[in-house]
């Protein structure tokens, strides 16, 4: 049975924010590291290639014990534990959506509210 904090447990599929917009970047210690940008807040956040991959897997159709299923299938794993762990720190940053904390709703509403006024504004 998985162990969940509380932010995901009333939501079992949680979803990592398809906005953010990743690029990979070299720290110069030959250590490769993803920055993505949040287009919504102009803020940054560092994950490691591996927590990327997990993090895009989370696709809000997925449970996290599926979504670490269909890393696995492509050769790459991650523990139960470290999968947490990822997921706990993603919703912090807000990078997750269908999570308790609801700590993007007020980010994607603000993004929708400009979307609504860009087209009201045509």
């Amino acid at each position: 049975m998985e162990v969940r904090p509380p932010s995901l447990q009333a939501h079992p599929a949680p979803r990592f924010r398809p906005d953010l917009e990743p690029f990979e970047h070299d720290e110069g210690d030959g250590e490769p590291i993803v920055v993505l940008k949040d287009p919504i807040s102009d803020r940054f956040f560092r994950v490691t290639p591996h927590e990327h991959l997990f993090l895009r897997a989370c696709d809000g159709s997925r449970t996290v014990a599926h979504a670490r299923a269909a890393i696995e299938r492509n050769g790459h794993f991650i523990s139960e534990v470290d999968a947490m762990k990822v997921l706990t720190r993603a919703d912090q940053m807000g990078l997750l959506l269908n999570t308790a904390s609801h700590k993007a709703r007020p980010l994607v509403e603000r993004q929708e509210r400009i979307a609504e006024a860009r087209a009201k504004s045509r």
